[in-house]
């Protein structure tokens, strides 16, 4: 699997095509600001820095927050391997890097996930400004990467590409600097990107009692963090440092300024899973920022995969929290109920506790939700059942449509949340 292609974000010096149609020859480049946010993409950042927060300041049981950690984690590692042209599914990611033997024809790409999972929890483990990009950081980035790989890898681990052992320009949409200016163009390239994007600290003010970060641990905004990854990931493309590696290693660097700039770990796997699901559009979107000088097209359709899969993230943590919610809401109605038999009492509890949260609840799904409980009713008769279900309904915690279905009545325990327009 080759990962050393790529685009350009786009430099002044990065010259356009001549009338022919072939590539210019590259002159080293100038690093300056080509990009703007607009309306639009500024809301939409705005609505993702406030569900952050959400992420960030959400009481989690530690055991559900580790197992979507290492979701997270693994879901990244199937992303940006797919990119580089793995075709496994994140299921069997997932077994990979719990440790599952593969067959001998996938040890090698094995190998690779485990590379790719390893960096990114290296990154996860660091202090937040510990990850401060650097020359130094982007060679162990990619050291690890290319790990345990022998000749299958095209270059040296963690060693900028050299004249020899490289595959240059082979396979690549843009032609890339020679490799004898690589050492300073990374060196400039970091620098550059301290300089446009200096670090912010919060005011003491923003930060609530409960947040997981402070000013000393995230030291950027969102908006101008987000902005920050997206032009390291271009830049990096563009300059192609090593001889093979560089899509991951860029998008490495990439997750490494989300994480400075307070992007919580379980959301490390957004981008990498909207670039690997919009693969076409967002070769078209790298081609675009070479073509255009500007990366304002790429950091709106960052963005934009950013907030759905942002969405769809703050649902999944709300739901333990949710779960949690209800089966306190359920005790609270019961304790105000009048009962004559505990045996009908706990009967009915039960019942309102097994009852699904998403989808409406039938007689005959009793026994899929919980066969214990479904045991129960089998002594008894349906109308036992018709009778506690509209019993629950009573007291507040169930509703019923005019199909004798019933549904729990979570609407009471939670609000809708706008989300961004498109």
């Amino acid at each position: 699997m080759t990962d050393g292609s790529g685009g350009s974000p786009n430099s002044s010096a990065y010259l356009n095509r001549g009338a022919s149609g072939r590539h210019p020859r590259v002159s080293v480049p100038r690093f300056r600001r080509h990009w703007g946010i607009s309306a639009k993409t500024r809301y939409v950042l705005g609505w993702c820095d406030a569900n952050i927060g959400v992420l960030r300041e959400a009481p989690v049981l530690p055991e559900v927050r580790r197992a979507l950690l290492d979701d997270a984690v693994a879901r990244a590692t199937a992303a940006t391997t797919a990119l580089a042209g793995s075709t496994l599914s994140a299921d069997e990611v997932t077994e990979i890097l719990a440790g599952r033997r593969r067959p001998r024809s996938q040890r090698r790409l094995a190998v690779e996930l485990r590379n790719a999972a390893r960096a990114m929890e290296m990154l996860l483990g660091s202090k937040p400004l510990g990850r401060t990009l650097s020359p130094g950081l982007l060679l162990k980035l990619h050291k690890i990467v290319g790990a345990n790989l022998g000749r299958r890898f095209g270059g040296t681990p963690g060693e900028f590409r050299t004249n020899r052992g490289t595959n240059g320009d082979a396979g690549a949409p843009f032609p890339c600097p020679p490799a004898s200016r690589v050492p300073g163009l990374v060196e400039e390239l970091c620098e550059w990107l301290e300089r446009e994007f200096p670090p912010t600290p919060w005011p003491a003010a923003t930060l609530s009692p409960t947040t997981t970060a402070s000013p000393t641990e995230s030291d950027q905004r969102f908006v101008d963090g987000f902005v920050h990854a997206a032009a390291s990931h271009l830049y990096l493309l563009w300059i192609r440092p090593f001889a093979d590696g560089n899509g991951r290693t860029a998008r490495l660097a990439e997750s490494c300024n989300l994480l400075r700039a307070g992007v919580p770990g379980l959301a490390c796997h957004l981008l990498p899973e909207h670039y690997a699901d919009t693969r076409q559009e967002y070769d078209r979107r790298v081609r675009r920022a070479v073509e255009d000088r500007s990366l304002t097209s790429f950091v709106a359709y960052a963005a934009e995969g950013f907030a759905d899969g942002l969405a769809g993230l703050v649902r999944a943590l709300r739901r333990p929290q949710l779960e949690t919610a209800w089966r306190r809401f359920v005790f609270q109605r019961f304790a105000e109920v009048e009962h004559r038999k505990k045996s009908v009492f706990r009967r009915r509890r039960a019942l309102a506790l097994a009852a699904s949260l998403d989808d409406p609840l039938a007689p005959e799904d009793l026994a899929r939700l919980d066969p214990d409980l479904a045991r129960e009713y089998g002594r008894l008769s349906e109308r036992t059942l018709l009778r506690d279900l509209r019993v629950l309904v009573e007291v507040g915690l169930m509703a019923e449509s005019d199909d004798d279905r019933f549904r729990a009545r979570t609407d009471v325990l939670v609000e809708a949340r706008p989300r961004p327009t498109r």
